[in-house]
């Protein structure tokens, strides 16, 4: 069973595992002929890989859907095979088709099938005219290879994810440690094998299965990652390549914690800030919002607030989750200051809502999220590790860091498989976009991937919601008109290009 709404109790415990895209199931199995290893665990680009069986495609919603037969281990030919679905939306205009857009919505653990099947309006019209628009359910969420850890969706809830006592530290430690134990019993077997690195060699098997000799590409948060990764390995199989929000792969993960919390403390801070200077903001508060937000938070740790006897009582890792949620949407901040306010006075139910809410807007497999992360992660494991970032956390970030990811990760029972330093450098120019004020992956971890990549350029996008890739949004227009232009016309924009709210667009793509 597998229920998103753990994953808002472990929000952000792993490097950036929320993204904006819907959840949903894979499809079956299959079992077709598979080439042999040697074949397919290569990185080089000189042939495509031999023999892979063609896609089978039926019918499914607004798209058309296959599965995709990958390796379980690309370097061991015995270890058998995993089913992905993959869904295609065929471009609409075939007088004008250029190939095929692999999109992946990020994660870890977002299917990416579901948005394709329900025909959402993910993309621009000039991009589903022009591509095949193709995306996967990767290691770890695909049914037939699916992370299955417990089946209680409330098993992270009521702990707080910023413990400031040894009792709070101890209790997250056993939680953190159930969880891993049922990882072991149910996907034991399965969790050696859901790295970033073998999606990416996924990634190429689909693009070979598709008949392409090069693939366009867009991913968001840690679908960037993962493209970066997929530039590295296989740079020549890349025609464009857009990077939305994303991170180096390769980062030491506390550098990348710390980004995101300090991040997250920054916006934080606008919204407090700006609820003082202005007198009618429902968390005013006679100017002096921080601090009717601290003691409030406070409160919270010791007093959790009932709601109703059917209800959870809202403690402060609930109202943290309600935060974290409002944080990344600007439309939301009115919304976050007026459940402050009731909060104050008593009544927590809009926080409790907030927090609830989040459940619904497309959050990874958390499962698959934390197994996935975890492989990723190469940084300092072992006792003493959480407590290490805690501190530094506490330095950058004492509102809303996390150190929670320390507590799964520390003692994950399979060793790490490290994603290689992304360079691309045979691959053709890449596009990183990022957006100033995001709390999601912070812009300082986006630049410092388009440092990584020799032939990337920079888009900054001014704003507070996670990816610059957003159609039909006012404030994102600059943005995704360059975007567009660049997948069509292989033009790049300078690097360090600035999109503003009311910034001049492009040249439309002809």
């Amino acid at each position: 069973m597998h229920v998103p709404r753990r994953l808002t109790a472990v929000c952000c415990l792993v490097p950036f595992l929320l993204a904006g895209c819907d959840t949903g199931g894979g499809l079956p199995e299959g079992q077709p002929s598979f080439p042999p290893t040697s074949v397919l665990s290569t990185a080089s680009t000189t042939s495509p890989p031999a023999v892979v069986p063609p896609l089978v495609w039926a019918p499914c919603g607004a798209a058309e859907c296959a599965t995709l037969t990958v390796p379980r281990d690309y370097d061991d030919p015995g270890a058998g095979t995993f089913g992905l679905a993959v869904a295609r939306r065929r471009a609409e205009r075939p007088d004008l088709r250029m190939g095929v857009l692999v999109f992946s919505p990020g994660g870890p653990g977002l299917p990416g099938t579901p948005g394709l099947i329900s025909g959402s309006d993910r993309f621009s019209v000039d991009l589903r005219a022009r591509f095949d628009v193709v995306s996967w359910d990767s290691r770890g969420v695909s049914v037939g290879a699916r992370v299955d850890c417990v089946d209680d969706p409330d098993f992270f809830r009521g702990l707080d994810p910023t413990p400031e006592s040894p009792q709070e530290a101890a209790r997250l430690s056993q939680r953190a440690g159930d969880f891993i134990a049922g990882c072991v019993e149910r996907s034991g077997k399965l969790l050696s094998y859901v790295s970033t690195v073998a999606s990416a060699r996924d990634i190429d098997l689909l693009r070979a299965a598709l008949g392409e000799q090069q693939i366009s590409y867009l991913g968001v948060s840690y679908g960037a990652a993962l493209g970066a990764v997929y530039a590295t390995l296989f740079p020549e199989r890349v025609r464009a390549m857009v990077l939305d929000g994303g991170y180096d792969p390769a980062a030491p993960p506390d550098a990348l914690t710390a980004q995101g919390a300090t991040a997250r403390e920054q916006v934080l801070r606008v919204i407090l800030e700006g609820c003082a200077a202005d007198r009618f903001c429902y968390f005013h508060n006679a100017g002096d919002s921080p601090a009717a937000f601290a003691r409030l938070m406070a409160l919270l740790d010791v007093a959790p607030m009932p709601v109703a006897e059917v209800l959870p009582a809202v403690d402060q890792g609930e109202a943290w989750r309600a935060v974290l949620f409002a944080l990344p949407d600007e439309a939301k901040w009115t919304r976050l200051t007026m459940a402050l306010h009731e909060a104050q006075a008593g009544d927590a139910m809009e926080l409790l809502l907030l927090s609830e809410e989040s459940v619904f807007y497309g959050v990874p497999d958390a499962d698959a999220a934390v197994a996935i992360g975890c492989l990723d992660w190469v940084g300092r494991r072992g006792p003493g590790a959480a407590g290490s970032l805690g501190g530094r956390l506490a330095n950058v970030a004492a509102r809303l860091g996390t150190t929670a990811a320390s507590y799964l990760c520390e003692r994950w029972p399979v060793p790490p498989e490290a994603p290689p330093p992304p360079t691309g450098s045979r691959a053709r120019p890449i596009l990183v976009a990022a957006v100033t004020g995001d709390v999601v992956v912070a812009f300082a971890s986006s630049r410092e991937l388009a440092d990584a990549l020799p032939s990337a350029a920079l888009l900054v996008v001014e704003g507070y919601r996670h990816g610059a890739y957003q159609p039909g949004r006012e404030d994102r227009a600059c943005a995704v008109a360059t975007i567009d232009w660049y997948l069509i016309s292989l033009t790049v924009p300078a690097d360090g290009s600035v999109c503003r709210p009311g910034s001049p667009l492009p040249e439309p793509p002809g």
